[in-house]
C-alpha cells in the first residue's frame, strides 16, 4: 500500500488574487489525485460565510490577527499532522513558513514562490 503524500498549501487569506488564484488552481488539480492529501491553510481570520468553498475539509483556519502571529499555531499543525510538503507563495507567509521549518523538528520540503506585483513596485516594461 502506498504512502499518501500530505501537501499543504499556506495562504494569508481568501482574497481572491493571483497568489491565492494560483494556490486554488494548484490544490484543485492535487485533489484529483488519490495518492495526494492536501490543505490549504489561512493564517488571518477570514469571514468564512462570505466565502463559498466548496469542500470545507480541505481548508484549515488559523484565525490570527496578523500573519507572524499564526507562527505557533501553524508549528503545532505541523507538529500534529507532519505534512510531507508545504507551499508559500507571498513573502511574509514564506517567512513565516521558513521560521516554522527551522524551528521545526519534523522533515518537510518547503517550497516558497514569490509573487511580483509590478504596479506596487512601479517597474514598468515596455513589450
Amino acid at each position: 500500500m502506498k504512502k499518501r503524500i500530505k501537501a499543504v498549501f499556506v495562504c494569508s487569506s481568501a482574497n481572491i488574487g493571483g497568489a491565492e488564484k494560483n494556490i486554488f488552481l494548484i490544490n484543485n488539480l492535487l485533489s484529483k489525485n488519490k495518492d495526494i492529501d492536501n490543505k490549504i491553510i489561512f493564517l488571518k481570520e477570514i469571514n468564512e460565510k462570505k466565502i463559498n468553498f466548496k469542500k470545507k475539509k480541505n481548508f484549515i483556519f488559523l484565525n490570527s490577527k496578523k500573519i507572524f502571529f499564526s507562527l505557533f499555531k501553524f508549528l503545532n499543525y505541523i507538529k500534529k499532522n507532519k505534512p510531507d510538503i508545504i507551499f508559500s507563495t507571498t513573502y511574509s507567509v514564506n517567512l513565516v513558513c521558513i521560521i516554522a521549518k527551522m524551528l521545526s523538528n519534523n522533515k518537510f520540503f518547503l517550497i516558497t514562490r514569490e509573487s511580483n506585483n509590478i504596479f506596487k513596485k512601479k517597474i514598468y516594461f515596455n513589450f
